[in-house]
């Protein structure tokens, strides 16, 4: 395996991030959780870990780390930026698979493609990082079950998901919010509350607002979602979070017949047009872009400054998700605004 040289320096807290984790595992925890929050530079830190466990000798021989992710994007993602940081990255992840050699440093892979392909659990898989560890299937489990002896550590923002200490023995807390506001590491935010939907009798389902019904309450203030961004939005680049897919369409109609541009991203969305997509927004040919859900986990373009909430929730991970998805700083970017 190649020997790894990161072109990246490393903030204090990333630095004492890395520091935690090997600590931790020294003190015999096997499978940890790194909080850190949106924008605060996981991705970055990962590399950290990878590159210590590359070049401590601690994997055993013929094993290399696996970066575990749950969306095509993100692969595609962390791939280009440990490629660019450095390693010789391979990728597991359905067609854009690369050819293996085994003599990659590091293989970011699809929790869905080693379901796929594996038993358990690839035989050359030395140690794992799961990026937002908080999105836990079955699949993880399986796989978590398999590997006993093997290092894990989670990252998330938001490791608020009950069933995360069956499957992990310690956490590791990194800077807060505020912290990060404070340092200039992320930009705070302008929050305004103008429509508020009437959701006495929407059912709960699995914790939160049932989507279908949400979207039926949401579509009567739909009209005053556009007038509010018109209002307060400034003509940011915009994601807007929606309930459902219909819903989503109808908000981007509505932007539309606004003469502002909008475009849909959902999950039945393929990603190589969801890629184009985003490149097209941070381009700014494209104003707003109304998410279900997709946008609101692993989307780290820092010219997003205003989210619409336009998708009520009791999920307090799911919040914090879409705020921080607007609050990355970016040149000329003061403060980002929130339309709740």
């Amino acid at each position: 395996m190649n020997a790894v040289t990161l072109t990246l320096s490393m903030r204090d807290y990333q630095q004492t991030a890395i520091e935690e984790v090997f600590s931790g595992l020294d003190n015999g925890h096997i499978r940890q959780v790194l909080a850190m929050p949106t924008g605060s530079g996981k991705t970055e830190t990962a590399a950290g870990i990878l590159a210590r466990w590359i070049q401590s000798g601690r994997l055993p021989p013929g094993t290399r780390p696996y970066f575990i992710v749950d969306r095509i994007v993100l692969a595609r993602q962390a791939a280009e930026r440990f490629y660019r940081l450095g390693f010789n990255v391979g990728i597991l992840q359905g067609d854009n698979s690369t050819p293996r050699t085994f003599n990659e440093d590091v293989m970011v892979a699809s929790i869905q493609s080693i379901g796929s392909r594996y038993r358990t659990a690839p035989d050359d898989m030395g140690a794992m990082i799961i990026d937002e560890c908080h999105i836990h299937h079955e699949r993880h489990t399986k796989l978590l079950d398999a590997l006993n002896a093997v290092p894990v550590v989670g990252l998330s923002a938001t490791p608020l998901r009950q069933s995360l200490g069956l499957h992990y023995s310690r956490l590791i807390k990194g800077p807060s919010t505020a912290d990060m506001i404070a340092d200039k590491w992320l930009v705070g935010t302008k929050a305004y509350g103008p429509s508020k939907p009437d959701m006495v009798g929407v059912t709960v389902t699995a914790g939160d607002y049932n989507q279908r019904e949400t979207a039926q309450r949401m579509q009567q203030i739909t009209g005053d979602i556009v007038s509010h961004w018109q209002r307060l939005g400034e003509n940011r680049p915009t994601i807007a979070f929606c309930c459902n897919i219909a819903h989503a369409t109808e908000v981007a109609e509505d932007f539309r017949s606004e003469g502002i541009t909008a475009e849909v991203v959902h999950h039945k969305v393929p990603g190589d047009e969801v890629v184009e997509l985003i490149k097209r927004f941070e381009a700014k040919h494209i104003n707003i872009l109304c998410s279900v859900t997709k946008l609101a986990v692993g989307f780290d373009s820092p010219i997003a400054s205003c989210a619409i909430m336009a998708r009520p929730t009791l999920s307090e991970m799911l919040y914090i998700q879409m705020a921080g998805r607007v609050m990355r700083p970016f040149d000329g970017k003061l403060q980002a605004i929130i339309i709740d």
